[in-house]
C-alpha cells in the first residue's frame, strides 16, 4: 500500500475481479452460481466462487466449495494463497485504501474516522469476534461499527472478506450482526493475542444490495486490539463500598483509604472509546450499557466515585443529578445526561482538573481506546 501503513494484497492468491459469483463487487456483473454464503446458507458469494461453512451461530468457518482465486474478470484463472489472502477486485483493487490515516466514504462523502476498538457482543464457539468503531459522528451524523469475525488461529497476514474473515459493517444506531454484508481484505498486522495488544487494518466496501449503507467504503491502516480480558484493569470506576459516605465526606479522607466496591462499576471490556477533548465515554456500541449504569445509580445526590489506572487510584470524582444542590468533590457524571451508549466527566466545579492525568492518557493511548 502506498502511503505507508497497511499493505493490502493486489496480486498473487484471491480472486482477481469476478470469478463465477455473481455479484458484482467481485469484478464481473453476471455469472454462474456460487456456493453457500459466509452465513452458511445458500446465496451469492461476493468476489468469487467461494463458500463458507458452518453458521453464523459457531459453525466453522473452513473454506468450501469452488478452488480459491475463481475465474478472473480476462478469463485467466488466479491461483489462491492458503489463506484467501488476495484482493478481491473490487476496493482492494481500486486504490481507495491508501494512505496512513483512516476515511469512511458515505453517501459520497469521505471524511477522516479515527478508529478505536470494542469488545463485541457476537459469540461463536469457532471463532472470535473483535469490535472496530469508526468515528464519525461529528462529520456524518453517526459513528460506523465493524465486527471483525477471525477463525480461531488466524495468523497475521491480509485475509480476503468471505475467507476466514467476515467484516461485517452497521451503525451506531443498529444491533450487531454476524451476516456478511461487505467485500474487501482484512490485514491482521500481528496475530490475536490473549495477553498482548495487537493491530488489524481494514479495507472494505459494503457490497449488500439490501443494506441501507451500500457503497460506504472504509479504510482503517491499523487500529490496536486488546484482549477481552487480560487489560480490562488499565482504566476502572469504582464506587465506594460504603454506599451511605457522600462525595464531600470521601473527599476528606485520603482517596488510598477509601475502600472500594468489590467489582468496578465500569472498565474497558464496556469501553469503546474516551474523547480526549471532552472526556466523554462512549460505551460498546448496541449493547446499551449506559442504560444499566443508570439503573444501578439511580437519582444520586453525590455518590463518589473513584477512577483507577492500572491499580493506582487517579482521582475522586461525583455522580451527581441535575436536581441536586450538594456541590460536589472532584469531576462530575451527571447520572440524568448517561445515554445508552456513553457518558461525560465533567471537570471539577474548583481546583485542579485531573481528568486527563498522564497516566489516564498513556493507559487509554495503548489499550486503544483515546479519541483526541
Amino acid at each position: 500500500m502506498a502511503g505507508g501503513g497497511t499493505t493490502f494484497l493486489q496480486g498473487g492468491g484471491g480472486v482477481s475481479g469476478g470469478g463465477t459469483s455473481g455479484a458484482t463487487t467481485g469484478g464481473a456483473s453476471s455469472g454462474g452460481t456460487a456456493g453457500a454464503s459466509s452465513m452458511g446458507g445458500s446465496g451469492t458469494a461476493r468476489g468469487g466462487a467461494t463458500s463458507l461453512g458452518g453458521s453464523a451461530g459457531g459453525g466453522g468457518m473452513a473454506d468450501g466449495g469452488a478452488a480459491r482465486g475463481g475465474t478472473t474478470s480476462s478469463g485467466g484463472s488466479s491461483s489462491g494463497g492458503e489463506d484467501g489472502g488476495g484482493p478481491d477486485g473490487g476496493i482492494v483493487a481500486s486504490g481507495y485504501c491508501t494512505g496512513s490515516s483512516s476515511k469512511v466514504t458515505y453517501l459520497g462523502q469521505t471524511v477522516s474516522a479515527p478508529a478505536t476498538n470494542y469488545q463485541s457482543s457476537l459469540a461463536f464457539d469457532c471463532c472470535m469476534a473483535y469490535g472496530v468503531n469508526l468515528h464519525t459522528d461529528a462529520s456524518l451524523g453517526l459513528d460506523f461499527q465493524v465486527e471483525v469475525i477471525a477463525a480461531v488461529g488466524v495468523l497475521a497476514g491480509d485475509y480476503e472478506v468471505g475467507k476466514k474473515v467476515r467484516a461485517p459493517v452497521r451503525t451506531s444506531n443498529e444491533p450487531a450482526n454476524p451476516a456478511g454484508n461487505t467485500s474487501g481484505n482484512v490485514h491482521v498486522v500481528t496475530g490475536p493475542s490473549v495477553a498482548q495488544a495487537w493491530e488489524l487494518g481494514l479495507c472494505l466496501e459494503v457490497d449488500d444490495t439490501s443494506s441501507a449503507l451500500l457503497g460506504t467504503k472504509i479504510y482503517v491502516p491499523s487500529v490496536t486490539m486488546v484482549p477481552n480480558y487480560q487489560w480490562n484493569k488499565r482504566f476502572q470506576i469504582y464506587l465506594l463500598q460504603d454506599s451511605s459516605i457522600g462525595a464531600l465526606g470521601a473527599a476528606t479522607l485520603a482517596i488510598d483509604s477509601l475502600v472500594l466496591a468489590a467489582q468496578p462499576l465500569l472498565d474497558l471490556s464496556r469501553i469503546a472509546y474516551v474523547e480526549q477533548a471532552t472526556t466523554r465515554i462512549g460505551l460498546n456500541p448496541g449493547q446499551k450499557l449506559g442504560d444499566s449504569i443508570r439503573s444501578q445509580l439511580g437519582q444520586t445526590l453525590g455518590l463518589p466515585f473513584v477512577v483507577v489506572v492500572d491499580g493506582v487510584r487517579i482521582y475522586l470524582g461525583t455522580f451527581m443529578s441535575d436536581i441536586s444542590s450538594i456541590p460536589p468533590a472532584g469531576p462530575v457524571i451527571v447520572t440524568d445526561e448517561i445515554t445508552a451508549d456513553g457518558l461525560a466527566i465533567q471537570p471539577p466545579w474548583t481546583g485542579t482538573d485531573p481528568r486527563n492525568d498522564p497516566r489516564i492518557i498513556q493507559a487509554l493511548t495503548e489499550a486503544g481506546k483515546l479519541v483526541p
